[in-house]
């Protein structure tokens, strides 16, 4: 105890002795003031025990094996410096049994902030292993969840009834026995913005995030190396109306919906990028079921596979899936149903202004099902195109795939100078050789 003692500094445990002799209610310290770890308390709980609201904690480098609950409290709990990368991977938080590391389960607010650490757990707590909010919002920046796996959901993080924002976090192979490998979300609005999630894992759903009757808002967030054994390698909402923007969904892998899978979810999908996302059966890049309307607005398929609907499989009852300024390429279903996007009988696909790597019914990127339509005609852009010292007018695959040299949508010839494809063969005779040259000498003196 004394060892202790003589680690603390007499500021800090004047604020504790103060804050045990005054009455309930009321501060010991009318102004916010910083609390550091290790320096004036050698654990993190014990700072924010004494911690009042608008207190700053900063932890420095090191490890704190311990089990932190915020408290309720408006505090700030940060590293010395949450920007910047080294110091987050050397400020690290681990949880030491079945718990969860960090808490936030009694109220916490948006002034409640937590800020630059790397979050880890020794065993898997039920669910939230790296982190548990229940009721409640804080704010958590800038931290790396790593490693924590759940029993049940939300390896990295679980979230109950609560709208906490979180923005500039890492989860990295994170997983869950059941749904959310990376973090799982249950009835609650959360702000999601620039996180990244990489090589999570789920036994059920959402490798990478799992989303339960909610309106999520996840935005500018990238996904990659993420695995469910069901629905939604990188993404799985079920319930509630998500909504999803300027987000990339790469090499992703599930049963269904190896980028996204939507259930009973009024999803909107928009200014995405899904890319060699892969399933066992339906819906390489996008799987949708239920019976709710979907929205897709300017977003990117490319190179994702499955049986059928290799892009997009549309099993939904009765509801729509709206796509619009979309496009598709080198998209495949090994059974041919669906490269890009495959409809079941019971639901409906509207497209308009969509561009598709060869049109629409080519061997990659095809359309099938049921119902759809296509409400704007498919016409590809042409422009033109530089080939074997001529011009020609052509969409960019059949240029490319011709050996030319594409110069832009709706260019003409008249727009542009092609290069002659040999300038040494003044002869015109296909071949450069000596005939050349003499034709040079013999024109050999001033131009007219």
């Amino acid at each position: 105890m004394l060892g202790r003692l003589n680690r603390c500094s007499g500021r800090a445990w004047g604020r504790a002795i103060i804050a045990c002799l005054l009455p309930v209610g009321v501060s010991a310290d009318a102004t916010a003031d910083e609390i550091h770890v290790p320096d004036d308390w050698p654990f993190i709980q014990q700072a924010i025990s004494v911690a009042t609201d608008g207190d700053v904690i900063i932890a420095h480098p090191g490890q704190y094996t311990e089990h932190v609950d915020l408290m309720g409290k408006a505090i700030t709990l940060r590293s010395i410096d949450p920007t910047d990368p080294g110091i987050v991977a050397g400020t690290r938080i681990v949880g030491p049994s079945s718990n969860p590391t960090v808490s936030c389960i009694n109220g916490e607010g948006p002034n409640t902030l937590i800020s630059g650490f790397t979050i880890t757990h020794l065993s898997p707590a039920a669910s939230g292993s790296g982190m548990h909010i229940d009721q409640a919002s804080p704010e958590v920046t800038y931290c790396v969840f790593y490693d924590n796996h759940a029993a049940e959901d939300g390896g990295g993080m679980y979230v109950y009834i609560g709208g906490p924002t979180i923005r500039h976090c890492t989860f990295s192979e994170n997983s869950a026995g059941e749904n959310g490998g990376g973090i799982s979300l249950s009835s609650g609005g959360p702000t999601i913005e620039h996180c990244t999630f990489s090589g999570n894992s789920a036994g059920y759903d959402g490798g990478g995030m799992y989303s339960y009757f909610g309106d999520q808002i996840v935005t500018d967030c990238d996904f990659t190396d993420n695995t469910a054994e069901g629905d939604g390698g990188a993404l799985s909402a079920t319930i509630g109306s998500p909504r999803v923007s300027g987000c990339s969904f790469t090499s992703n892998a599930a049963d269904t919906g190896g980028g996204l899978h939507g259930y009973l979810s009024s999803l909107t999908v928009e200014d995405c990028d899904f890319t060699t996302n892969v399933t066992v059966y339906g819906g390489g890049g996008m799987f949708l079921d239920g019976n709710e309307d979907v929205i897709i607005r300017r977003t990117t398929f490319t190179g994702n596979s499955a049986t059928g609907g290799g892009a997009i499989l549309n099993t939904l009852n009765y509801a729509l899936v709206d796509v619009t300024d979309c496009t598709f390429s080198l998209n495949s279903a090994s059974t041919g149903k669906g490269g890009a996007i495959y409809t079941s009988p019971d639901g409906r696909t509207t497209l308009a202004d969509c561009t598709f790597d060869g049109g629409p019914d080519a061997e990659h990127d095809s359309i099938t099902g049921m119902e759809w339509e296509m409400l704007a005609p498919y016409s590809p852009p042409t422009g033109a195109c530089c080939l074997n010292g001529g011009c020609i007018v052509a969409t960019e695959a059949a240029c490319t795939e011709a050996g030319g040299t594409y110069m832009g949508d709706e260019t003409t010839c008249a727009d542009v100078d092609c290069p002659d494809p040999c300038p040494a063969d003044v002869n015109d005779d296909e071949t450069v050789n000596i005939d050349d040259i003499f034709e040079v000498l013999a024109q050999w003196g001033p131009c007219p």
